[in-house]
This record gives C-alpha cells, sequence and structure tokens, in this order.
C-alpha cells in the first residue's frame, strides 16, 4: 500500500515526509478496518494485510480516496470526513499520550 501511495504521490508532484506519507497510509488502513465489525482491511475476503492493497487514488492534498484490495478486486472508498476524524483522533491521543477521546 505503501508503495503504490509513493507512486500516486509522485505522478500529482506532491512531496511529503517519510512520516508524513507513514501517518497517512497508517490513518487510512485504521479506518478501513474500523468501519469492519471483524476488524480487518476487506469485510469480503478478511484481507488484513495492507500489502494485500493498492492505493488507486488519491485526492489534490494527498489524501487517500480509493484502495482497492488486489485478490478480489474490491474497490474501498474513503471520504474526506473518514480521514479527518481518524488523522484528528490520531492527533489527539499522541498530544495527550494518557488521555482517550472517543469521537461519536
Amino acid at each position: 500500500m505503501d508503495t503504490s501511495y509513493r507512486y500516486l504521490l509522485e505522478q500529482m508532484n506532491l512531496q511529503f515526509a517519510d512520516e508524513e506519507i507513514g501517518t497517512v497510509v497508517r490513518s487510512t488502513i485504521t479506518l478501513l478496518r474500523r468501519h469492519n465489525i471483524d476488524g480487518t482491511l476487506c469485510p469480503h475476503c478478511g484481507n488484513d494485510d495492507p500489502e494485500g492493497c493498492r492505493v488507486t487514488n488519491i485526492d489534490v492534498l494527498g489524501f487517500i480516496t480509493e484502495v482497492i484490495i488486489i485478490i478480489i478486486k474490491l474497490s474501498l472508498f474513503v471520504t474526506q470526513t473518514d480521514i479527518t476524524d481518524i488523522t484528528d483522533r490520531q492527533y489527539i491521543d499522541k498530544s495527550t499520550r494518557s488521555t482517550q477521546i472517543e469521537f461519536t
């Protein structure tokens, strides 16, 4: 997933630090897992390996908007609202370290 994301960033002439790229990829993985009852990336095949996924679309800011599960060729779409929510949660968790804040 990381490799395909870096490729798309390069194609759009977007440059980010490795840490920023890691944050976006991890946030997207967390978001996809959070939306499945079994906690895996894919609700249909049970895939939980990020390397079994490919980023197929990003927006102009570099957020991942579509991921395809390679094994079954299923596209999973990520909305901007979902990305902002999970990124905000990770930022808050990191900054407070001991306080867990849950968004509803």
